[in-house]
């Protein structure tokens, strides 16, 4: 099974139809102790830590994390193991290894399933309910965002109509908004939950939450069967800090990340801010082979550290369609 199968298996289980209908939560599994039922009265099974990195290992988890992975998972009764295994690793940090933070323009495109409650009207929803599992997201979310779908208009069409919903004219500089396309709706849950940024060679400045304020770029990365993320930048007197890379400063940088695995290649710059800023490169394939970045007129922002995420506060999802 795929890692994209699973979270659509995860997307059906008991466990989220808990987050949606809180009406049909079977306490006598989520909370025992309110009824003074004995745990172990609860467990269906036990799988050691040997069988839980078996099955990681299927399920195409990030290897390195698979092999530190030492404790047992006791499966509760009426709960499917599969989606339940998932859940708790993705709540501990584990990573599936074919999902990168960004770009995912470098994903096969797949349809992906829109969940059945998102409608073409804008919702108010608690962003708990697109996230698998109970657990509380590592990431600050606000209580609620917006979220509805759209028929993504064709490419020689304005694509700004997909925000009309939100009100939002990407191209009114008193509006200050950041998008990002998500290429997998599958992909989404996983997102949504991680718990670490991590770094890829596709990352020009490192780990970090990417996002760019060119709203047809983030459709570009979408693609017709995708999502938009849109986070609300209005607020810049948080208490947090910026850099914006330019020239060499930002060459460095963007080889230095390309080529992180080189060891033959000097390494990035390090910097202590809190986000990142500069230009998206135009020759991104050819870099790894000592070609120099080229800039191009596109923006990337980039929360490398906690505080920058939470400053970039998620506001709304598009499902694209």
């Amino acid at each position: 099974m795929s890692s994209t199968e699973i979270v659509k298996t995860i997307e059906d289980n008991i466990i989220v139809d808990n987050i949606i209908d809180g009406d049909k939560t079977d306490n006598n599994i989520i909370d025992n102790n309110k009824n003074n039922v004995d745990d172990n009265d609860c467990i269906e099974m036990t799988l050691s830590p040997e069988k839980v990195r078996k099955m990681l290992r299927e399920f195409g988890f990030d290897n390195k994390e698979v092999e530190l992975w030492s404790e047992p998972i006791e499966i509760p009764l009426g709960v499917s193991m599969t989606p339940f295994v998932i859940r708790e690793v993705i709540l501990s940090g584990l990573h599936f290894q074919d999902i990168e933070e960004y770009p995912e323009i470098s994903y096969e495109c797949k349809k992906g399933r829109i969940p059945k409650w998102v409608s073409q009207k804008v919702q108010s929803v608690n962003p708990g309910r697109i996230i698998p599992g109970t657990g509380t997201p590592a990431r600050s979310y606000p209580d609620y965002v917006s979220v509805y779908k759209f028929q993504k208009p064709s490419k020689n069409k304005d694509q700004a109509k997909i925000l009309d919903p939100l009100n939002i004219n990407p191209n009114d500089s008193n509006q200050h908004f950041l998008y990002r396309g998500i290429r997998t709706l599958d992909t989404i849950p996983v997102f949504l939950l991680r718990i670490a940024l991590v770094s890829s060679v596709n990352n020009e400045f490192g780990p970090g939450l990417y996002c760019t304020p060119n709203f047809n770029l983030a459709v570009e990365y979408a693609g017709k069967n995708g999502a938009i993320f849109v986070y609300d930048w209005s607020n810049l007197d948080g208490d947090f800090t910026i850099k914006t890379l330019i020239d060499r400063e930002w060459e460095d940088t963007v080889k230095g990340w390309i080529c992180i695995d080189d060891d033959s290649k000097p390494g990035p710059p390090q910097f202590d801010e809190d986000i990142i800023q500069g230009s998206v490169s135009k020759n991104h394939g050819s870099i790894h082979n000592c070609s120099k970045p080229i800039q191009s007129q596109d923006l990337q922002v980039v929360a490398i550290t906690t505080n920058g995420v939470n400053a970039e506060r998620l506001y709304a999802i598009i499902y694209l369609y």
